[in-house]
């Protein structure tokens, strides 16, 4: 004899079922979302900082010659060397996980310690370069602004170029500085919004 299925476990019986569908969907979605996300570490991301490297290091002699030429502070030309090095470890650091990332078994889930030192690399790149410039440039305004203010164009059209060459590799752009710039020797030059547009975009690549 064939025993009725009540109404009531029909409907428990439905709603599991339901429940797994949805669970199944939002499995694979996550799945394509984080597949995007290794591939945008495999490959664009890697391509525009290994181009941001190569076009900083061939700058290098005639940037620190010119600072060389303009009495800059030996504080100023070893921060920008500095820099390079600071730049090509992250450089390593960010090819070693993709490596990692791309020996995975296709269906590999990035850990949240993965993507935290990836941004952890994105701060390192570019948030503490451009801001390392702004107070260089804020250093050169304040003891120039009231003695030669042609020799403080020339400082900040370097610095200028320099920030150029990260915005650019990175496909970001920075608007140009309002003529006005100069003479606000009081205020940050380059402003908190510009700051948060630059984070923003940032975080636009990996959302």
């Amino acid at each position: 004899m064939i025993r009725k299925v009540s109404w009531k476990s029909l409907v428990v019986i439905s709603f599991m079922v339901l429940v797994m569908i949805i669970l199944a969907v939002i499995i694979s979605v996550k799945t394509k979302e984080i597949k995007g996300y290794q591939h945008y570490i495999s490959s664009h991301l890697i391509t525009n900082i290994s181009e941001l490297v190569t076009r900083v290091s061939n700058s290098d002699l005639s940037l620190n010659e010119a600072i060389t030429n303009r009495s800059l502070s030996v504080y100023e030309a070893n921060f920008l060397s500095s820099n390079l090095l600071e730049i090509s470890h992250e450089v390593n650091a960010l090819n070693k996980l993709a490596q990692d990332i791309k020996n995975e078994d296709p269906n590999y889930l990035i850990s949240s310690a993965a993507v935290e030192h990836h941004m952890f690399i994105n701060k390192q790149i570019i948030h503490q370069p451009i801001y390392e410039l702004n107070l260089l440039q804020n250093d050169a305004i304040l003891e120039l602004k009231d003695k030669d203010i042609e020799e403080l164009k020339l400082i900040q059209k370097d610095i200028s170029s320099w920030k150029e060459v990260i915005y650019k590799a990175l496909g970001i752009s920075a608007a140009p500085l309002p003529e006005q710039y100069i003479q606000e020797h009081s205020r940050d030059f380059i402003t908190k919004k510009d700051w948060f547009n630059l984070y923003t975009e940032l975080q636009n690549y990996t959302s």
